[in-house]
């Protein structure tokens, strides 16, 4: 599965919804009559903000406003429906009319499909997913609320592919609607009805053997003692600040921050133990399963659960017989797995071709297809300066070079893949905004926020990656930031590292793919030096160490800690402006040190210049460092400016020759 929260651009053009379908299907899962007063429950999720709305209308009195509703919101909202009648407007657990559905949702491959041919669903949707669908079974006679949990969890245990609903309130997609997670959207479509297909429950309960799975609720688990974490959450992050929330009361949406909460604990590395200790006066999870008296066990037995459950969908992960999900074990050219490290290099072949031309997507600062890593301390700006990249790679555009014609235009537009770790979808609608983006240009902008995957160093984690990178296709990789992709491991291990570059950095490096890192420091009196073991920068090509100017935050030195391609300078400066967000590289001529170098600034801010890249500006700068400094050396030049030792020397002897050439004319003439 692609995302648990995922972000992509959205074309206009593309399919559009079938109404007609979403009433027909509706209308079969909730009947045509209501035995008293019953409700339809209906949500929305808007496609960008994820802001929820749920509407509950009388069945059958109100279904013109039901298919109204679907109608209104259907543009630019995921919409979702309950199968079940509910007794009263509020969409709660076991408070259906009648349950006479037993369904699966089906994310994971389906390992025993002899079932299907058994058992066949009465109605089949495909959610808009690849391999993603939606049965339905309909039983001849109601199921009590325990019945029909037991029986849901049977059939995803049956199946072998689990079952991710098995509550009477659940929701699912509408037919007809559009799954907006896609770049087009995708519809979701109802693939295949057997209206006579109606099955004896108690049958259908022992061919998946429901009476075996006991309902959690009624039953408690093997909750661990709380362990006291030996590291706390950081003041202000966002798990600090969802622990820190006191909310209570009917229809406050204690359940979803209880389990938001609980999701943060366990993206964060704590164990089930450490989080029931974080989590022991949790006001809206107390209030939810403790105050009410309606659920043995209370709160530590529903995050034991939650733990239980997201372990064992971890372990069962993506079926390892996808070798593309596994590169670094490596494979020939015709699939065959092969032992050895390849096929040696023809070193004449390679001396009688021309060298690569460095092909840089920022000047003399982030190289095509290598491995670039950006370390600085939390706050000094990376995540910003990713964005704008990425967002102008997107686009074919470089984010800081300017020639006479404007921004540089990069050969093709780019697509970047961003993984967020850290900043969340708020963040990313708020400064995509100051960027000046909209929809229609960001369709090779792919974003995916907060993954919970496991660590990347660890065959899962680095499945669940390959599974999202093969269905993205990305030029560009930008990883924001390392620990977030490494939790649980140790940093001062180098294991951890030589694992993470096999299954991630190598494969990457392989193919060709701009590999961005960004990581913090970690080192008080180091504050460009990244934390953790030394071989964490191994396979590293270019890095960067980061720090914000102490009186303007707005401006970056970037200092070059490694270097493996020789066309790196020393050192770089860049700026953000605003209206809109946008990066500069400037220099700022000095006589006292020799650094001179070119405003690269955008127009509306600053007179716009070239990049001091090419011959005519490395004589202008040497030109104007010896302006600064008479009878200084070639050698001395080359310490005191950020261009490379070779151009240098050029500019210097070229000047050298125009002053001799004047000597000479004043000798002549006198």
């Amino acid at each position: 599965m692609i995302g648990e929260l995922e972000v992509v651009a959205r074309d206009i053009a593309g399919p559009t919804p079938s109404f007609a379908e979403s009433r027909s299907h509706l209308t079969a899962m909730w009947g045509k009559r209501a035995k008293g007063t019953a409700y339809a429950c209906l949500a929305f999720k808007h496609a960008e903000t994820e802001k929820w709305i749920e509407e509950a209308y009388e069945w059958p009195r109100q279904a013109s406003q039901v298919w109204q509703a679907i109608e209104r919101h259907a543009a630019d909202h995921h919409c979702f429906y309950s199968p079940n009648l509910m007794r009263t407007e509020s969409r709660s657990k076991g408070n259906s009319v009648q349950r006479r559905w037993v369904w699966l949702d089906q994310d994971r491959a389906v390992v025993d499909a002899g079932f299907f041919k058994e058992y066949p669903a009465t109605r089949t949707v495909a959610s808009g997913s690849d391999g993603h669908t939606q049965r339905f079974w309909r039983m001849d006679a109601l199921l009590t609320t325990e019945q029909h949990q037991q029986a849901c969890w049977g059939v995803g245990r049956t199946l072998r592919c689990g079952n991710d609903k098995v509550t009477d309130n659940d929701l699912f997609r509408i037919p007809g609607t559009l799954n907006l997670k896609h770049n087009p959207p995708v519809p979701v479509r109802l693939v295949e009805v057997l209206v006579d297909a109606t099955y004896d429950g108690r049958a259908f309960r022992d061919a998946v053997r429901a009476d075996d799975y006991a309902v959690t609720d009624d039953e408690p688990a093997n909750v661990p003692d709380a362990v006291r974490p030996s590291q706390m959450p950081a003041k202000g992050s966002s798990l600090f600040n969802a622990l820190s929330d006191d909310t209570t009361g009917k229809d406050s949406g204690r359940y979803k921050l209880t389990w938001n909460a609980v999701a943060l604990c366990r993206e964060a590395g704590y164990t089930v133990a450490e989080t029931l200790w974080l989590m022991r006066d949790y006001e809206p999870g107390r209030d939810k399963y403790e105050v009410e008296k309606h659920y043995v066990g209370g709160l530590p037995l529903k995050i034991a659960q939650f733990y239980a459950d997201k372990i064992a969908k971890d372990e069962k992960g993506i079926e390892p017989e996808d070798a593309s999900l596994m590169p670094w074990l490596g494979r020939t050219e015709s699939g065959d797995w092969q032992s050895g490290n390849g096929e040696l290099v023809n070193i004449a072949d390679l001396l009688a071709t021309s060298p690569p031309v460095a092909n840089f997507l920022e000047h003399e600062f982030i190289l095509k297809g290598h491995v670039v890593k950006l370390t600085a301390r939390s706050g000094a700006g990376k995540s910003i300066t990713t964005a704008v990249m990425g967002f102008h790679w997107a686009r074919g555009l470089s984010a800081t070079d300017l020639e006479e014609e404007g921004t540089r235009q990069l050969e093709r537009p780019l697509r970047v893949l961003y993984l967020d770790g850290e900043l969340g979808v708020h963040w990313w609608h708020r400064y995509l905004g100051l960027m000046g983006a909209t929809g229609e240009d960001m369709s090779n902008f792919l974003l995916k926020c907060f993954p919970t995957w496991p660590s990347l160093a660890k065959d899962e984690g680095a499945k669940r990656f390959w599974h999202l990178f093969n269905a993205t296709t990305p030029d560009v990789v930008i990883m924001d930031t390392l620990s977030a992709f490494t939790k649980g491991e140790k940093e001062n291990d180098a294991d951890t590292w030589a694992r993470f570059d096999e299954r991630i950095t190598l494969p990457l490096k392989v193919r060709g793919i701009t590999f961005i890192i960004n990581d913090h420091a970690g080192y008080a009196d180091e504050a460009r030096r990244g934390r953790g073991n030394s071989s964490k920068q191994s396979n590293i090509d270019i890095e960067w160490g980061i720090s914000a100017d102490a009186n303007n935050r707005d401006k970056l030195y970037l200092t070059r800690e490694k270097d493996r391609t020789g066309l790196i300078p020393h050192k770089l400066e860049l700026r953000r402006y605003d209206d809109p967000l946008r990066i500069e590289r400037i220099v700022h001529p000095t006589p006292t040190d020799g650094v001179v170098t070119v405003d690269l600034g955008r127009s509306g801010s600053r007179k716009a210049g070239r990049p001091a890249r090419d011959f005519e500006r490395d004589v202008e700068s040497v030109r104007a460092y010896l302006g600064a400094n008479p009878g200084a050396s070639a050698n001395q030049v080359f310490k005191n400016l950020h261009i490379r030792k070779q151009r240098v020397y050029e500019a210097y002897n070229l000047i050298m020759g125009e002053a001799s050439e004047v000597d000479d004319a004043l000798s002549e003439d006198i």
